[in-house]
């Protein structure tokens, strides 16, 4: 079972601090790349992730959105960049709710939370 994970880096964007954010939700994982970092893992990478949203009671959101964005035997969705900047797990109905661009994370259907 394949997760991946992506996120934008624009210009005006510190790498290190998307970095951050990223490790906030995603400890374990190790990004790479320049415009988009990315990054990809098995189920256990989700843990901390699990973790914030059962702290934030926001199961059936994620679970609403991964329903929505079902395809394929896949699904995805979105986190908020900023907000996982100051470590905090919030999911974007839309890519334009995180005015940076959202962090995207895709994985097998049926699989999360």
């Amino acid at each position: 079972m394949s997760v991946q994970v992506e996120c934008p880096v624009y210009p005006s964007e510190d790498a290190a601090k998307v970095g951050l954010a990223l490790r906030n939700m995603f400890p374990e994982l190790a990004f790479s790349g320049s415009g988009t970092l990315r990054a990809a893992s098995d189920m256990s990478c989700l843990e901390e992730l699990r973790g914030k949203v059962r702290r934030r009671g926001m199961q059936a959101s994620v679970a609403r959105q991964m329903r929505r964005n079902e395809r394929g035997g896949r699904t995805w969705f979105y986190l908020n960049k900023q907000a996982a900047f100051v470590d905090t797990a919030a999911v974007c109905e839309n890519a334009d709710e995180s005015p940076l661009g959202p962090i995207r994370v895709s994985l097998p259907a049926g699989a999360w939370p």
